[in-house]
């Protein structure tokens, strides 16, 4: 009877245990997708903003051709 308590107990413990560290697994993944996802959108307005700025001085320097000749 003894022995069935400690095996009783011993699995609620272990449920208990691989419950909090899935949680806590769970948020550290979340975070670190919300950190990566931050991450990747400012890389990409970056990205963006640096073709626009090509772009816009690949008109100016066609305008200018355009001016001169």
């Amino acid at each position: 009877r003894h022995l069935r308590w400690n095996r009783a107990s011993l699995r609620v413990q272990t449920a208990f245990r691989r419950h909090v560290a899935r949680r806590r697994y769970q948020r550290f993944r979340h975070a670190v997708v919300a950190l990566q996802c931050q991450f990747r959108g400012l890389q990409a307005r970056r990205a963006l903003l640096a073709m626009i700025g090509e772009r816009s001085a690949f008109k100016l320097q066609t305008w200018y051709r355009m001016a001169c000749a």
